[in-house]
């Protein structure tokens, strides 16, 4: 007997054009609460993991909602795990430009129909596993008493009594300072004294002692802190759309962050209902249908000028011939634009010929561009880096520029690259410190396939014809759909105002002198970059500049 078909389905994270020098179609989901959009994915992932992590609240900023604050955070380790295994498959010397949140949008919204091992891996590669499964010990801390210390550990546990469903749950929570508090369903609490095992408290309880009262507070906080972790899978999309409005939705229009989102659906299929109206409320994700079946590649040309209206013509044939076929039924974009103007520009009249070392022996001949201004910057010689931050107009988003120190090799940092080390960088720089920047004109173009870089990472049977489990997309077909593949494709320019750059630039007179007391930062060699939302630390652009020789 013959086996059914396998349908394909593409994903593009596209990367628009990126000028250094989106708005979602509902308008209420920015100021809407998980419970006004009752979102219901097929298939919903539990992380049967918890960990207590020491988190610094202050670090949150202000009116951020804690599991947009974690989506961040969980994408820019993404992003940086991300680029550690693309930098492995690569040469030294080339460039390499990416958004990773372009690829985890894309990702997160084949969440919506995944199940089953195809799912976890999605959240686990993505890191959205981590978002809202994590204990924080200083919650405990900031809702108990002075009088009563955060505890060193914090276990939960959770039996399902069978046919009663999860308002029949006894949750248990136990501290190492001894007690064990339980909570029935909502209503019923109790307390009694442990040796800091997880011990089976009964539901119900005698009168509680008076001077248990502070723990109850800890208990019924950390309780609700928690439940909201049994939602955070199929939330996640709810707080992909706050991101959202963060990054895209600022009053501040001196740069411009746009996303754009798009299903291309073959006609001839009915898409599940479930999945177009939440792709559409959390990603203005509107379904398009084309005839993939009957002529592919018409539908390939409309998706790629589709992808160039959203980059202002910057990507072009994001979709390479013999991308589609006839077996192929959805293609799911995502784009992100950004053009933004330096907050303190380069003078053009100060731009000159200068040598780029490629390697300590290949050099090149680039237009170098020079300021002397007050920057963010730091020094950290145990890492062997120095970093500058260049923040755009409006300060909300920056380029942060990672550079090898003399000597030290920038394959090395890449290897080493965490988001802890990022944050730790980012920490210890000064504040308003003098520099003498130096660095090049360049523009670079980046593009690649996603499949065997996240197939290296973990996520394997997205892109299984006999293992992807992707029910929750199309009507009937719940075993035949899987990723085919995944495209990637970037551009980035720099220059000293946004602008393309004049090839009649002046060269700057060769006896203008560099003040040396100063520090000086001279990106003549390979080096790093991150584009950032500056209050979430949200890495929406990444990349490698290794020859930006024109």
């Amino acid at each position: 007997m013959a086996s059914a078909p396998s349908y394909r389905m593409t994903v593009l994270a596209v990367l628009p054009f990126v000028l250094l020098c989106g708005a979602l179609a509902h308008d209420d989901i920015c100021s809407a609460k998980p419970k006004d959009l009752p979102l219901q994915p097929m298939c919903i992932y539990r992380n049967p993991e918890k960990k207590m992590v020491d988190d610094d609240p202050e670090k949150i900023p202000g009116a951020t909602n804690r599991r947009v604050w974690e989506l961040s955070k969980a994408n820019s380790r993404f992003a940086l795990s991300f680029y550690r295994t693309l930098a492995e498959g690569k040469s030294g010397t080339g460039n390499i430009f990416m958004s990773p949140l372009s690829i985890s949008t894309a990702f997160a919204m084949t969440k919506l129909g995944a199940c089953e091992d195809t799912l976890e891996q999605i959240m686990q590669v993505g890191g959205m596993a981590d978002v809202g499964s994590a204990l924080h010990s200083w919650a405990v801390a900031q809702r108990a008493p002075l009088h009563c210390a955060p505890p060193q550990s914090l276990f939960v546990h959770h039996p399902q009594t069978p046919g009663q469903g999860d308002n029949g749950r006894t949750w248990h929570f136990c501290l190492s300072l001894g007690w064990c508090c339980a909570l029935q369903g909502l209503g019923q609490l109790g307390v009694c004294v442990g040796d800091g095992h997880l011990m089976a408290c009964e539901a119900d309880f005698p009168a509680l002692p008076k001077f248990s009262a502070h723990l109850i507070i800890m208990s019924i906080w950390v309780f609700q802190f928690d439940s909201i972790k049994e939602k955070t899978s199929d939330q996640i999309h709810f707080f992909f759309a706050k991101l959202n409005c963060r990054l895209y939705r600022k009053a501040n229009k001196s740069s411009e962050l746009i996303s754009a989102n798009r299903l291309f659906g073959d006609k001839s299929l009915t898409f599940n209902e479930t999945y177009q109206n939440i792709s559409e409320a959390m990603y203005d994700a509107k379904l398009l249908p084309l005839n993939f079946k009957q002529n592919f590649e018409a539908a390939r040309i409309t998706i790629n000028e589709w992808v160039a209206n959203k980059t202002e013509k910057r990507i072009q044939d994001v979709l390479p011939v013999g991308a589609l076929d006839s077996n192929t039924i959805l293609v799911l974009v995502n784009t992100i634009y950004f053009k933004g103007q330096w907050k303190s520009k380069f003078d053009k009249s100060h731009v000159y010929s200068s040598e780029f070392f490629r390697t300590p022996e290949d050099a090149c001949t680039v237009s170098m561009m020079y300021q002397e201004t007050k920057f963010r910057y730091g020094k950290f010689p145990a890492d062997g880096i120095k970093v500058l931050e260049l923040p755009y107009k409006g300060d909300d988003i920056s380029m942060v520029l990672i550079l090898p120190s003399e000597g030290h090799n920038l394959s090395a940092v890449e290897h080493d690259l965490t988001l802890e080390k990022i944050l730790h960088w980012l920490g210890g720089m000064k504040v308003d410190k003098t520099v003498t920047v130096q660095i090049p004109r360049f523009r670079i173009e980046d593009s690649f396939s996603l499949k065997a870089k996240l197939q290296k990472m973990g996520l394997t049977d997205l892109f299984d014809p006999m293992r992807a489990r992707l029910p929750g997309i199309v009507e009937g077909l719940q075993d035949e759909i899987f990723i085919s593949d995944a495209y990637h494709k970037a551009f980035l320019e720099v220059n000293e105002e946004g602008s393309e750059a004049a090839a009649s630039t002046a060269i700057v007179a060769t006896g203008r002198s560099i003040n040396w007391n100063r520090e000086v930062f001279t990106a003549n060699r390979p080096f790093l970059l991150l584009i950032r939302e500056v209050s979430l630390n949200t890495i929406i652009f990444m990349g490698r500049v290794a020859d930006p020789c024109p």
